[in-house]
């Protein structure tokens, strides 16, 4: 069975029939073996994207995750994933939030993700931390593809700025500053943060 070089597989635009095993994709008609995708990747438009992360973008949405999975857990409020590969609706679009939030009443409180390579349901809340790499028409993209897709809210951070903007609609923003508390109505009711909390170490 062939198998294509890592980086043509990268950019290698998905076969219309296709499967995702252990981590491959498999071309259903030829039969042509993809070698493993990037850790870190995301499918628009059918091609396969490498998403890229600075350390310090992905301490703060560790940070913000932690936060967030106690509250969910102590309310009961559903799940909360970090990177997690989501697949958004049926145009094919799989992307990965850097922080999310499924309530459950979109998947069950006490059920487990699936083993799937990428989870079929609809976050509530997205969350991107966006990094050195990131461009605004690519932040603007990911922002319309979770609205489109049923998203209720999706926040920006900004690890140089320190800030969050919350978007509840594409054109509907509020920002939250160092002096600020973050809050997440009405995706998750109770949910509180404070700014100087989540960027409380300082920087080199």
């Amino acid at each position: 069975m062939p198998i294509l070089e890592v980086d043509e597989a990268i950019r290698q635009p998905l076969p219309d029939l296709y499967e995702i095993v252990d981590g491959q994709v498999v071309d259903k008609t030829t039969g042509i073996l993809l070698p493993s995708l990037p850790d870190l990747h995301e499918v628009v438009d059918g091609q396969i994207t490498e998403k890229e992360m600075g350390a310090r973008q992905l301490s703060i949405a560790f940070e913000l995750a932690f936060h967030l999975g106690i509250f969910t857990r102590m309310e009961q409020a559903g799940h909360t994933a970090m990177e997690m590969l989501f697949e958004l609706g049926d145009a094919g679009i799989r992307r990965r939030p850097d922080v999310a939030f499924i309530s459950a009443g979109r998947w069950p409180a006490d059920l487990e993700a699936p083993e799937s390579n990428a989870w079929g349901v609809v976050p509530d809340l997205a969350v991107e931390v966006v990094s050195p790499t990131n461009t605004f028409d690519e932040i603007h993209e990911k922002t319309q593809d979770y609205f489109d897709a049923g998203v209720r809210q999706v926040w920006i951070v900004s690890t140089r700025t320190r800030t969050i903007q919350v978007y509840d609609t594409p054109t509907s923003m509020r920002q939250y500053g160092m002096n600020d508390t973050l809050t997440a109505q009405p995706v998750l009711p109770g949910f509180q943060l404070p700014i100087a909390t989540l960027f409380s170490k300082r920087y080199a």
